[in-house]
């Protein structure tokens, strides 16, 4: 199932889902921006037993939780069990090398549907995409969202709400 939100503003608005109250992640994924008008937010709610996992990193440590989307919620996928949680070694995109990256994130779970990836540092499209990339290699077949840690304090402060 998927819904279309209309975007107020060029500046990117995305669905969230929390984990838990001090984690958020996102699963959305921007459509490319429409010609001549305000670019739709296409996002698609998480599928019952998915397993996702939200990664926050920064200069004094990594914290992450892998949850599993449970169905019975009012809205599909707004339940979560937490599976597993926990914290490794500081991982900001900008004082971390990527090699010591690929070496922080294989120690997080591989057998995943999804993943948020935030990391202080990650402020340009091109870290984003450099970072996605180092996140493919760790899971191969996971839909992967990456972003700054400003990005995942704002959307947890969001909630499910529009945005920016």
């Amino acid at each position: 199932m998927s819904c279309t939100i209309r975007q107020r503003k060029r500046s990117a608005i995305r669905a969230v889902c929390r984990a838990n109250a001090s984690l958020a992640f996102f699963v959305a994924k921007d459509k490319e921006l429409a010609a001549g008008g305000a670019p739709p937010l296409q996002y698609t709610i998480v599928k019952p037993a998915e397993r996702v996992l939200g990664v926050e990193g920064g200069g004094t440590k990594t914290a992450w939780v892998l949850v599993k989307a449970v169905a019975g919620g009012v809205d599909p996928g707004s339940q979560w069990t937490i599976l597993e949680q926990g914290k490794l070694p500081p991982s900001n995109f900008r004082l971390t090398a990527a090699e010591r990256l690929r070496t922080i994130f294989a120690e997080l779970p591989k057998q995943i549907d999804r993943a948020g990836v935030f990391l202080a540092g990650c402020g340009t499209e091109e870290d984003r995409r450099v970072l996605r990339q180092i996140c493919l290699e760790i899971w191969p077949k996971a839909k992967i969202v990456t972003g700054s840690d400003r990005d995942s304090g704002l959307a947890a402060a969001l909630d499910h709400s529009d945005g920016i």
